[in-house]
């Protein structure tokens, strides 16, 4: 899109009009829909993923400090985050219920109850380790004669979607797919799967550094071969790694990567990348019918409200910002929601 863009846009004079449109509905299906989103979130987070929830137009459920708690609202929601920060213990990550997907069975590709799993500080061991436990856990109960717990041809599926920055990725590698090949004895080079990103518990650790991956075509096609290895050890429906540049990968391998779409007013305060994860369970929930789709969107559009923001009010500075980058959000849900 060309910096000038401004939404909502009022006319459809150039050849982006279809993409635009499908975006806006996509958006308003989420008012529309108002879906019950279970948050199951870090303490520093929480507050912004709710406030963002509710301006998609999501219903946030905060239900989470039991594991009593945690199984009853799961049942009673349309998705959920699960974020593995301070308040998540081993018991409550644990109950949390993920749907297997049997992708043969004439449901139309149609994905429901989604939950997106938001690797949050697991360069910690401690927390890696928990991280690491849970997904064994779910491969573990579905077991049925593959090392991974996943039918060779991908015809079944567990219902999460992994979503991080590229330090959270890069240490979910080295903890499942680097620990699957030690175990497999699979590796059939010295060279890491990798995202080309240091493993930090940071904020600044969003950064790829191309350190291992090199640059350009070469570095995506890279990141997109690490992407596939993890989405293949896990059994999960997609990862989304969101940075400087977003990059989508899908169990039925189909990829997106966003053009340098970074605002640095979203690195100045804390749980903007969390919020964006709340925004990805309401477009699955909403949208299931083209999970692809639904991931690009919901990345698409928070980064360029975002931007928007930014350029358009340069003097604001991190509070201030949120309180307009969280109106603008609730501004098009709203318009695009009454056009559903």
């Amino acid at each position: 899109m060309d910096s000038d863009v401004r939404w909502p846009r009022a006319s459809h004079e150039d050849g982006m009009s279809t993409a635009n449109d499908a975006l806006r509905a996509r958006i308003g299906a989420v008012r529309a829909m108002a879906p019950k989103i279970q948050l199951i979130a870090n303490a520093a987070a929480a507050p912004r993923m709710a406030d963002v929830a509710l301006a998609v137009g999501a219903r946030p459920i905060m239900g989470c400090t039991t594991v009593e708690e945690t199984v009853e609202v799961r049942g009673k929601t349309d998705g959920c985050v699960l974020n593995f920060g301070t308040p998540t213990t081993e018991a409550i990550a644990e109950a949390v219920e993920v749907d297997e997907i049997n992708l043969g069975a004439g449901n139309g590709g149609r994905v429901e109850r989604v939950l997106v799993m938001d690797p949050v500080g697991c360069g910690l061991e401690s927390r890696g380790r928990r991280a690491r436990k849970w997904i064994e856990g779910l491969r573990a109960r579905a077991r049925v004669g593959g090392v991974d717990g996943v039918d060779a041809g991908r015809g079944r599926v567990f219902g999460y979607v992994i979503k991080g920055n590229p330090s959270e990725i890069e240490a979910l590698l080295r903890l499942t797919v680097d620990s699957s090949e030690m175990k497999t004895k699979t590796t059939t080079t010295t060279t890491r799967v990798s995202v080309g990103a240091s493993v930090s518990c940071t904020a600044e650790s969003s950064v790829v550094d191309g350190h291992g991956v090199g640059t350009g075509e070469k570095k995506a096609g890279h990141i997109f071969d690490a992407l596939q290895r993890l989405c293949e050890v896990t059994g999960c429906l997609a990862v989304v790694m969101t940075g400087k540049t977003d990059y989508v990968y899908t169990f039925r391998g189909e990829r997106w990567s966003s053009d340098e779409n970074s605002c640095e007013a979203l690195e100045k305060w804390t749980g903007a990348g969390c919020a964006l994860g709340v925004v990805v369970a309401a477009f699955i929930a909403a949208n299931g019918d083209d999970l692809f789709s639904a991931l690009q969107a919901a990345c698409q559009w928070y980064r360029r409200v975002a931007r928007r923001c930014a350029d358009e009010f340069p003097e604001l500075g991190p509070f201030s910002f949120q309180a307009r980058f969280f109106d603008e959000l609730y501004r098009e849900s709203c318009a695009y929601g009454s056009q559903v």
